[in-house]
Parts: C-alpha cells; structure tokens; sequence
C-alpha cells in the first residue's frame, strides 16, 4: 500500500510478480524508473528486487532504512521507499 506520496491509498494484491514503476507511483518523479521494483511471494515469504539504478530503501517504520542490493525478504510493516513515496508491507 502506499501511504506517503501522489498514489497515497493505492493498493495491490500478489497473486503474481508485481514490477512497480514511475507510472504505478507518479509518473512525474524522475526518481522513479519505468521498471523500478518487483514484488513476489515466494516460499519463504514476500520479497522485493531493486530492478532500478535509482535505488530503492526498505526499514521498520522506526528504524534505519537500507539501500536494496538486490533482493530483500519483506516483513509486515517494513516500509519500502521508492522516489518520493513510500508504502508500507502489509499482510
């Protein structure tokens, strides 16, 4: 879900790989690439790929966040920052 920034309130289900981009979160952010992440569950739970050369950043909500390498496993309530937005991981 995105709770911070132009597509606040917009939500997706996985049911499949989702790839977000600058189109699914502001097409106006030039931070955002037209492929930035992907979203998938797998076996051992739901993971994020930074797709982008921009960089995406995942932390709990009080904590530090981290630049994603490549993948990360998500947890409920990590927030995933991406451009100017931020959405949160909820189960």
């Amino acid at each position: 879900a995105v709770i911070s920034g132009p597509g606040a309130g917009r939500q997706w289900s996985l049911t499949q790989p989702l790839v977000l981009g600058r189109n699914d979160l502001n097409p106006d952010d030039v931070l955002v690439s037209r492929r930035h992440a992907q979203v998938e569950l797998r076996e051992n739970g739901c993971w994020l790929q930074d797709l982008s050369v921009n960089g995406t950043w995942v932390g709990a909500p009080a904590g530090q966040h981290k630049r994603v390498v490549d993948s990360v496993c998500l947890h409920p309530g990590d927030l995933v920052i991406i451009g100017e937005s931020v959405l949160q991981y909820q189960v």
